[in-house]
């Protein structure tokens, strides 16, 4: 079994002793917070930072997906067709539609 991981300084600022200090901060908390420090709780000795990591930019893609695909959409693409439009354009001639240098 791995060795217990110290997360006594990455988790202060998740669970504040007092109510007024928890209200200053939620706004620094968000919800990859909440899930690393119920691991943390629940399983002291696993190493859960690659899921922030992981946990965030996942969000972020998300984000963008919903930010991308009207752009799409209003060329008559879905996210698949774009990328294999853009995949045969940096292919260059003769898939591009360019002629040949």
């Amino acid at each position: 079994m791995a060795e217990p991981v110290d997360r006594t300084d990455r988790t202060k600022h998740i669970e504040p002793t007092d109510r007024t200090d928890r209200i200053d901060r939620i706004d620094r908390i968000d919800r990859i917070d909440r899930i690393q420090a119920e691991w943390n709780r629940e399983r002291p000795d696993l190493d859960v930072s690659p899921q922030g990591i992981i946990g965030r930019l996942h969000r972020l893609a998300g984000h963008l997906t919903a930010e991308l695909t009207p752009v799409y959409e209003r060329h008559g693409l879905g996210e698949g067709e774009f990328d294999v439009l853009a995949a045969l354009r940096r292919a260059g001639a003769p898939s591009s539609g360019r002629p040949a240098n």
